[in-house]
């Protein structure tokens, strides 16, 4: 109901974002039945960031996974319908996971700042990708507690599954995913080797769509329309970038601190370090921590270390390229505060 009134009130119903604008005109591309349009006769009249117009083809350079989502939208009247109901997924697999982590309390309490927080309202009210592929993590995450239980086949399939569709929505983010997925199958299941295998099967059948739609857009299964558009100095490392200040050492430390800075400022919007009160919660709870309690800071962790390496951020409704682990982080906040009410 919030991403609904979020969409309505405060957007007025429209796009914010180029990187949405692209895909929404993939999604009409998909709606029309096709994987790419001709180019327009008159290329300037038509170029636009995000888009890629080669000699035969005119596509969006983003994986196919959130223009799906928004034909979906589109094609029940409106792009925005899919989101909410994506956002409320989220909640359900947060909770599951945050239960199975700490304990009822901290699970209730993360279910509650889930739907409170600005920065999760706010994307998803809009039409960008980082909210479906939260949303497949976390269903990773919550089927991966499930291989301990009396389905373990089932529950470590669908955990590859999810982590394979979300490449389709964000690859960096579905790798730094397994992280958590990994540790969870390790502490949760019985049989390790056996659930670790199924996840890593389902992940990989999972992903075979989206390396097919490589394929037939640039030309190579491996090859996203990110690489396409901007080379390969696109992807992670220290070394020259398609725009911008070349990424060094010293300033992948700046960005990382940057992300943790407007983490702290627009995940509740509160002028209290969010971060500052976790880490005082877990110190006086301490004692009460168990293995499971490691499980959230991996996957916070995992993401902040890949994103160490790629040199481009920018701030939509906050630090949007760590917005995967902002389940994490609630989950670790919530505990933080059970542990420090009871201390």
């Amino acid at each position: 109901l919030l991403a609904v009134l979020m969409c309505l009130g405060v957007f007025a119903g429209n796009p914010r974002n180029v990187d949405g604008f692209a895909q929404l005109f993939q999604a009409r591309i998909f709606l029309a039945g096709r994987l790419w349009m001709p180019p327009p006769p008159e290329l300037a009249s038509f170029g636009t960031l995000q888009m890629i117009l080669g000699p035969d083809r005119w596509y969006a350079q983003y994986p196919p996974g959130q223009a799906l989502v928004l034909a979906a939208g589109l094609a029940l009247g409106a792009w925005w319908v899919v989101n909410p109901l994506l956002a409320a997924l989220l909640v359900g697999a947060t909770y599951r996971v945050a239960r199975w982590c700490g304990d009822g309390s901290s699970a209730r309490l993360t279910a509650l700042l889930a739907c409170v927080s600005p920065f999760v309202v706010a994307m998803a009210g809009s039409e960008m990708s980082h909210l479906a592929a939260a949303t497949l993590g976390m269903a990773a995450a919550a089927a991966a507690t499930g291989t301990g239980g009396r389905r373990p086949v089932l529950a470590a399939s669908l955990a590859g599954v999810a982590l394979g569709c979300m490449v389709a929505f964000r690859p960096l983010d579905a790798a730094a995913a397994a992280a958590p997925v990994g540790l969870i199958v390790l502490l949760a299941a019985p049989q390790r080797l056996r659930s670790g295998a199924l996840v890593t099967l389902g992940g990989v059948l999972a992903t075979l769509p989206t390396l097919w739609f490589n394929a037939r857009t640039t030309g190579s299964w491996h090859e996203f329309g990110y690489t396409a558009l901007w080379g390969p100095q696109h992807s992670l490392g220290f070394h020259p970038v398609p725009w911008g200040v070349p990424l060094t050492f010293t300033r992948a430390v700046a960005l990382t601190g940057l992300d943790l800075h407007q983490l702290n400022t627009y995940l509740f919007d509160l002028p209290v370090p969010i971060l500052l009160v976790a880490a005082v919660g877990y110190l006086s709870g301490r004692r009460a921590l168990g293995p499971r309690d490691a499980v959230p800071v991996a996957g916070a962790a995992a993401l902040s270390g890949l994103l160490f390496f790629y040199f481009h951020r920018d701030v939509f409704y906050g630090p949007r390229f760590i917005f995967s682990a902002v389940p994490w982080v609630l989950v670790i906040v919530a505990r933080a505060l059970v542990l420090l009410r009871r201390a």
